[in-house]
C-alpha cells in the first residue's frame, strides 16, 4: 500500500470517528434537554384514587422560585391589620371585586399594572420573564389557608397545584395572590386542587374531602353539589329578602360545572368547594307563644314538636 493510499485511510477513518463523536454528543444534548424542559410528574404531591377519579394530596410545600401575597378587603382602613395580608379598600368589603380573580400568564407589563390597579408591589421586575398569576378570594372569611404544593410545566403551559381553605366568617373579604416567573414561552396556567392527608382519607371513604359524621367541617350557610357524574348546573335562590353577601357573585343565579368530589368550576375556570350565601329575610315570625320544657325533656319534646310541624 502506498504512502498516499495510507494518509487517505487514516483521513477517512478519522473523519469516521469525529462523526461518530459528534453523533453521540448530539444525541445526548438532546436526552439532556428533553429533561430539563419537562418533568415527568410533580414532585411534592402524591396521587390517589378516589371514586375513579385521581386526586393530587400534598406532601411537602413548594420551595421555588415564587410569590404569595395575602390580602384583605375594607371599604374603610380597620383600626387593625392581620400579619401578612396587605389592606385592600374597596367599595364593598362583602364581595370579591370584580377583576381581582385572576388564572392567567402575563407579561411584566401587565403583571405590573395588576399589581398597580390593586395596591399591591410587584414580587417580579424582570422583562425577560413572563408571569403566572393565580388570585383567588372568598367573601366573608378573613382568614386563608394557602400551601404552594408545586409548580409544573411542560409544552407552553405551566400547571399549579394549590390547596387553599378559607376560614372564620366575618362583614369582611379576604383572599390571595400567587406569582410565579416563567419563560415566556408558556401560553395558559392551569390549577390543579390538592389536598392534604386527613382530606384524602375522607376522599377514599366518602368521595368527598369532608366526614359527613363531623358536624365541624362545613360550619357556614353554603351549598356543596354532589353530583353522580359531572354536570352542568344552574342554581337558583327562592329568596324572600335581600342578599348581603355571596361567593362567587350570584347576581342572576350560579352556573357551574360540578365534579362528584363536590369541586366547582365557573365559566372562568375558576375553582370552587361550595356556593355560599347570606342575606336579610323578609319574614315575620310569631313569638306570642311558645314551650317551656325542661333540660332532660329537650330531645323527646323536639321529636315530637318537630315531626308535628
Amino acid at each position: 500500500m502506498g504512502y498516499r493510499e495510507k494518509q487517505n485511510r487514516r483521513k477517512r477513518g478519522a473523519a469516521l470517528l469525529l462523526a461518530l463523536l459528534l453523533l453521540i454528543g448530539c444525541g445526548g444534548c438532546q436526552k439532556n434537554g428533553a429533561r430539563a424542559d419537562s418533568k415527568e410528574e410533580p414532585a411534592n404531591v402524591h396521587e390517589i384514587r378516589a371514586k375513579d377519579k385521581t386526586y393530587y394530596v400534598l406532601d411537602r410545600e413548594y420551595t421555588g422560585d415564587c410569590a404569595v401575597q395575602k390580602v384583605q378587603f375594607f371599604s374603610e382602613a380597620p383600626e387593625w391589620e392581620a400579619e401578612g395580608y396587605r389592606v385592600i379598600l374597596v367599595e364593598n368589603d362583602e364581595a370579591i371585586p370584580e377583576g381581582f380573580s385572576q388564572q392567567t400568564v402575563m407579561s411584566l407589563q401587565e403583571y405590573t399594572d395588576y399589581c398597580e390597579r390593586w395596591g399591591l408591589e410587584p414580587a417580579y421586575t424582570d422583562p425577560e420573564k413572563a408571569y403566572a398569576v393565580l388570585a383567588g378570594g372568598e367573601a366573608c372569611m378573613d382568614v386563608v389557608d394557602l400551601q404552594l404544593a408545586d409548580v409544573w410545566t411542560q409544552d407552553n403551559t405551566v400547571t399549579i397545584f394549590l390547596r387553599d381553605r378559607f376560614h372564620n366568617p366575618n362583614p369582611h373579604s379576604c383572599g390571595f395572590v400567587v406569582t410565579v416567573p416563567v419563560e415566556p414561552s408558556i401560553r395558559q396556567l392551569q390549577l390543579i386542587p390538592v389536598y392534604d392527608a386527613e382530606e384524602a382519607k375522607n376522599l377514599q371513604r366518602y368521595g368527598t374531602p369532608y366526614d359527613p359524621h363531623e358536624t365541624a367541617a362545613p360550619e357556614k350557610p353554603v351549598l356543596y353539589l354532589y353530583p353522580e357524574t359531572e354536570t352542568e348546573v344552574r342554581v337558583l335562590l327562592d329568596y324572600d329578602g335581600e342578599l348581603t353577601c355571596s361567593y362567587p357573585a350570584y347576581r342572576d343565579g350560579w352556573s357551574v360545572t360540578a365534579q362528584p368530589d363536590g369541586t366547582l368550576t365557573d365559566k372562568d375556570g375558576m375553582v370552587y368547594s361550595y356556593l355560599y350565601w347570606e342575606g336579610l329575610g323578609q319574614a315575620e315570625y310569631d313569638f306570642s307563644e311558645g314551650f317551656c320544657v325542661r333540660g332532660a325533656d329537650t330531645a323527646a319534646f323536639l321529636e315530637q314538636a318537630l315531626a308535628s310541624l
